[in-house]
């Protein structure tokens, strides 16, 4: 699976811990550029991302995650349904 997008977040509950984009997402592994960060919520667990699709939202909890000052890249569990 190879998926890409403009724009995503890292989230702590519901507070977003970073702000990414562009992204690219093959099979678990994801990347993209950081657009801004929250050093503490980082810190934090259980981190989930969410990816932006047109309309859509896929949620992935995070298993792995690496940062430097430009990147972000993560390994993702399985996808978390979300019921509307």
């Amino acid at each position: 699976m190879r998926l890409s997008g403009f724009t995503g977040e890292v989230r702590w509950s519901y507070m977003v811990a970073a702000t990414f984009g562009p992204w690219t997402l093959i099979d678990r592994e994801l990347s993209g550029d950081i657009v801004s960060t929250d050093d503490y919520r980082m810190t934090q667990a259980p981190l989930v991302v969410v990816l932006r699709i047109g309309r859509q939202e896929l949620a992935y909890p995070i298993v792995h995650l690496q940062q430097t000052d430009e990147r972000i890249s993560m390994t993702l569990g399985e996808r978390i349904q979300q019921h509307g």
